[in-house]
């Protein structure tokens, strides 16, 4: 199952509008609509998951953000965490890779990651 959690009306309405859209073109869609509620951040060890297994990356990441919070809710490392975990394209990554901060090789270790996954 999945879900589309909303945090106000003006979402709420366009994730219904969306939904509906959606099923006309694609027919019977089970994702849930529900209000947000309560969200509480796993545990640090939980966080970029896939990244954490990426030594040299997580090496450089941590040089950039030191703090975990910085780590965490860092828009780079979660969209690298995204691409070591399959979710990507080559193409998107070139497109963004300038904007992470990582080194050559780090770059390149990330493009091969990637790479994994597209075969």
């Amino acid at each position: 199952m999945s879900a589309v959690l909303t945090s106000n009306a003006a979402q709420k309405e366009t994730a219904f509008r969306l939904r509906e859209t959606l099923m006309r073109e694609h027919g019977e869609i089970h994702t849930e609509i529900a209000p947000l509620g309560a969200f509480t951040l796993a545990e640090d060890y939980h966080q970029k998951y896939a990244l954490r297994h990426q030594r040299e990356l997580m090496r450089e990441f941590t040089t950039i953000y030191p703090t975990t919070r910085e780590l965490i809710s860092s828009t780079a490392v979660t969209r690298a965490n995204g691409f070591s975990s399959g979710y990507g394209t080559t193409a998107l990554f070139d497109a963004e890779i300038e904007s992470y901060g990582l080194s050559s090789e780090g770059q390149n270790t990330l493009r091969m990651l990637i790479r994994r996954y597209e075969k």
